[in-house]
């Protein structure tokens, strides 16, 4: 068989699956996103910016209250002038419960992509000899995320540990993300950009 002949029936398959099981391919779509890793404890969990319902804290200080780190480690950016929201965050953290004393913050003072933010709090690790780590983030960010925290640890030289842990996000539940705006606005837009992280940005780290 030709490969344009494998290549053609192997879109009508496809074709075929997604109109009669559309929501089973909606599912695999955003299930694709979402890396998650056997956990162990760490030195430190790592909560990325991004999400402003409070689920990616949540979780974090879940995993710290269950023994999975020992320091939850937050980055921010300033959202009026001398507020920032990483102040949110650990805010949020100590009303959950989590002493401040377990809290390291610090202010992003350069990119604010997923890339620059993983620069500065890799920075941020090894400064405080943290050697690993859980990288908590929604669900549908964490492939990307994962890709861009372990080039980085590579490109580095580092031996950091790093494990990653998706935390569920109301706003884009990876379950059913085709019901909402929000959530098919995000997860068309993850894919655009893990497609141009994989092809050229990680290729500059």
């Amino acid at each position: 068989m030709s490969i344009i002949k494998l290549l053609l029936m192997s879109l009508f398959i496809l074709i075929v699956a997604i109109s009669l099981y559309p929501e089973w391919f909606l599912l695999s779509i955003g299930k694709n996103l979402v890396k998650q890793d056997t956990l162990q404890p760490a030195d430190a969990i790592v909560v990325l910016a991004g999400s402003f319902s409070g689920n990616r804290v949540r979780e974090a200080v879940s995993l710290m209250q269950k023994g999975y780190g020992k320091f939850l480690v937050f980055s921010g950016v300033q959202v009026y002038p001398g507020v920032f929201t990483h102040h949110f965050m650990k805010d949020y953290a100590v009303q959950r419960g989590l002493p401040e004393s377990q809290i390291i913050t610090q202010v992003l003072k350069h990119d604010r992509s997923t890339i620059g933010e993983a620069v500065e709090n890799l920075a941020s690790l090894r400064a405080h000899g943290i050697k690993s780590m859980i990288l908590v983030t929604s669900g549908y960010h964490t492939r990307r995320s994962h890709a861009v925290y372990q080039r980085l640890i590579a490109s580095g030289g580092n031996d950091i540990k790093l494990m990653v842990y998706p935390a569920y996000d109301p706003d884009i539940p990876i379950d059913g993300w085709w019901k909402t705006r929000e959530g098919i606005k995000q997860i068309f837009l993850e894919y655009f950009k893990l497609v141009f992280y994989s092809s050229y940005e990680l290729k500059t780290v």
